[in-house]
């Protein structure tokens, strides 16, 4: 499998289920994959969705999964909230 990138909407993923209706949705082993994130940091970023937007799951078989559409635009503006807060801290002695 190869990896996306992150900021390429149209990456799609081997394992990912793949709609009739054309959307295509990612488990969370999915996004560990493809996003090089940890198992806990999504699990984190879940159990906080209340308050950082998180999309909603799907469940199908028993497992969550998120769609593309919604999850890939809603990591890159969270990455991007991330850097404007990181960049604020340092201050003006960077």
């Amino acid at each position: 499998m190869t990896p996306p990138a992150p900021d390429d909407p149209e990456h799609g993923q081997e394992n990912a289920l793949h709609r009739d209706d054309g959307r295509t949705l990612f488990s969370r082993a999915d996004l560990q994959e493809g996003y090089h994130l940890s198992e806990s940091t999504l699990q984190n970023l879940w159990t906080d969705r209340e308050n950082n937007d998180h999309p909603d799951a799907e469940i199908i078989d028993g497992v969550m999964h998120w769609d593309d559409a919604e999850w890939a635009p809603w990591y890159r503006k969270l990455q991007r909230q991330r850097a404007t807060v990181a960049e604020q801290s340092a201050g003006p002695f960077r």
